[in-house]
């Protein structure tokens, strides 16, 4: 069995990304400079905290209330579910707007989608499935990502520069200045 492939943003005192050695080998340095902004966008959404607080809070919530009405069985695993798809769904969108991070920020938006296809080969990911499967998972499906990498690179190469593109929010909020 091979090592996985990739890199990740860790939030604390030191920001650090760590990026495994058979990611730079696997990716050409553009590549790999796309997969490092992407990661960099991870320190500007700095949400991840709060999105757990706030899961952390509603996972309480719906314990408290199975206390008080002593179902406590029932509500914990309902806590436990919906907390799981709130954080999911969430880290699914940071996610989206890395991407979009990335491609901004490095002007390449084919090299994170080649990035991704490389990664998702290398690591034997699934490129794309269920709705209700995707609804689990921290991140989007490969093939949804490379459709919004393709789109932002539509809308950077049409005649208006990208001027009638609407971001969504989670885009938008990455897309504030750099500065």
């Amino acid at each position: 069995a091979g090592s996985a492939s990739g890199a990740m943003a860790v939030l604390g005192r030191r920001r650090l990304i760590l990026i495994s050695t058979s990611l730079l080998k696997l990716c050409s340095r553009r590549e790999t400079d796309a997969v490092v902004a992407h990661e960099l966008a991870h320190f500007v959404q700095c949400r991840r905290v709060l999105v757990f607080f706030s899961a952390a809070t509603l996972a309480a919530i719906l314990l408290s209330a199975a206390v008080v009405e002593q179902r406590r069985q029932a509500w914990a695993v309902l806590a436990v579910i919906v907390c799981i798809l709130i954080n999911s769904a969430w880290k699914r969108r940071l996610e989206f707007a890395a991407d979009e991070f990335s491609a901004r920020l490095t002007g390449d938006p084919e090299s994170m989608g080649a990035a991704l296809l490389k990664l998702s080969s290398a690591n034997q990911t699934p490129f794309s499935g269920s709705a209700l499967r995707e609804m689990f998972l921290s991140h989007p499906w490969t093939e949804k990502r490379l459709r919004r990498l393709a789109v932002r690179r539509d809308v950077a190469e049409s005649s208006d520069g990208g001027a009638g593109y609407d971001a969504g929010p989670a885009e938008r909020a990455v897309n504030r200045p750099l500065a």
